[in-house]
């Protein structure tokens, strides 16, 4: 085979032209830190990239998902303390109250102290998060939970967060499920 000078300079070209293709995509490559840019570069580390972002972000939501029903269970937490300190003195003003040492203007007096501690109660047992939502409503958490009577009108179907390890994990408790873990009583 015979080797012409026109044959040697197409040889040179084509050589320098993979070459500096070769050194354009190896400065991009330093210059934006990915190996990977579209699709056409790599298909399969691509398509892993795009995994690993999704994986990320869903990760990432799950976990502010967990953080926000920590919070709500942290609230939760303080307005069943809040419930449960005003039923103790309710209590405690009724077992007084039953004494025959009180006449009608201290009954009256302890009377206008239990409607205040209701208040109380009915204001934590209507929670909301910071979000608005009320915490013991159920999956109705838009709808006050408590009237002022003391009626629950929320509803039972709770509500779930996913989380990495778990579709799914309770976030919600119904104030109805209180009423049914206590088998229907009032404390």
């Amino acid at each position: 085979m015979r080797v012409t000078g026109n044959r040697m300079i197409d040889l040179a070209t084509g050589a320098t032209a993979a070459g500096q293709t070769r050194v354009a995509s190896a400065a991009q490559e330093v210059t934006t830190g990915l190996r990977v840019t579209r699709p056409s570069d790599d298909p399969n580390a691509y398509v892993s990239a795009e995994r690993a972002k999704l994986h990320k972000t869903l990760v990432e939501g799950s976990t502010r998902a967990v953080q926000t029903s920590h919070e709500h269970l942290a609230q939760v937490d303080g307005a069943l303390a809040t419930i449960g300190e005003s039923l103790s003195q309710i209590r405690s003003l009724a077992i007084q109250g039953n004494s025959a040492t009180y006449n009608a203007s201290d009954r009256a007096q302890m009377a206008e102290q239990v409607r205040t501690l209701f208040t109380a109660s009915l204001g934590a047992a209507n929670i909301r998060s910071a979000e608005g939502e009320y915490l013991l409503a159920g999956s109705a958490s838009l709808t006050e939970p408590y009237s002022t009577t003391g009626a629950y009108s929320g509803n039972a179907p709770p509500r779930d967060v996913p989380t990495p390890a778990d579709p799914s994990v309770r976030a919600t408790v119904s104030g109805s499920a209180r009423r049914q873990a206590t088998g229907g009583r009032r404390r």
